[in-house]
């Protein structure tokens, strides 16, 4: 319960008391004649019983009206058009209690009781009016920042994975859809690591070619380019037969 909705309660039980109390004092007048007149009034039940009590009958309306609505600001129903509907009603009935409507032409004065329940709908009002000023402003609030909020771009990007490609073969290769890499996308298949050549390797890898020459020219002297049975060998140093 808000600080403005607190007072509803004891106003809802206030308002209906004072329909049972004397609103008017008696009022007393002396025609042409020299007859003394006193009328008493008593209570909105007892106007409204008596002839011509129209406006008693309205008042008790009023104050019925205003008793259903009070229970329901109780509640705490978030309806600007409760508190809104009690500030009219409260005025409407402040003014018929100074208006004094139907007394005819020797309108009494207000009793104690009168002034009481003049003072108590103009407080129901004042509450009911701020209620609705406080509701209003809540509104206005939580309308513009909702506006605000919607006004903001994105701060993030949207990083949901990409759905599954069929033409790209299943899954969106492990990238989501800011471009960084999903790192709870399952591993490929492991690659063979290169390891660099260390200094002794091209050297190894140089001598291949020398020694298949060597091997080649092994093999078309043992062939082609042997001297001929009877001739000296260049590599000799024995004499001929």
């Amino acid at each position: 319960m808000t600080d403005v909705t607190r007072f509803y309660p004891p106003l809802a039980v206030l308002v209906p008391v004072w329909s049972f109390l004397p609103v008017y004092d008696a009022a007393e007048w002396t025609s042409d004649l020299g007859t003394h007149f006193v009328r008493e009034y008593g209570s909105l039940w007892e106007m409204a019983g008596h002839g011509g009590g129209a406006y008693a009958m309205v008042g008790l309306g009023l104050t019925a009206a205003l008793t259903v609505l009070l229970a329901m600001a109780t509640l705490g129903l978030p309806k600007i058009a409760v508190p809104t509907t009690v500030a009219a009603l409260a005025a409407v009935t402040t003014v018929m209690l100074l208006a004094r409507p139907g007394t005819g032409d020797h309108p009494p004065a207000l009793a104690d009781t009168g002034v009481a329940a003049a003072a108590l709908t103009t407080c129901t009002a004042a509450v009911a009016l701020w209620h609705a000023a406080t509701l209003l402003t809540t509104t206005a609030r939580a309308n513009r920042t909702a506006s605000l909020t919607d006004d903001l771009p994105a701060t993030f990007p949207d990083a949901s994975p990409e759905p599954a490609d069929p033409a790209r073969g299943g899954a969106a290769a492990g990238h989501t859809r800011a471009g960084l890499p999903d790192v709870t996308a399952p591993a490929g298949p492991p690659v063979a690591a290169h390891r660099p050549a260390t200094p002794a390797e091209p050297a190894a890898t140089s001598s291949a070619p020398a020694h298949r020459d060597a091997a080649a020219s092994r093999a078309t002297g043992s062939s082609g380019d042997r001297p001929p049975a009877g001739s000296p060998d260049p590599g000799s140093t024995l004499p001929p037969p």
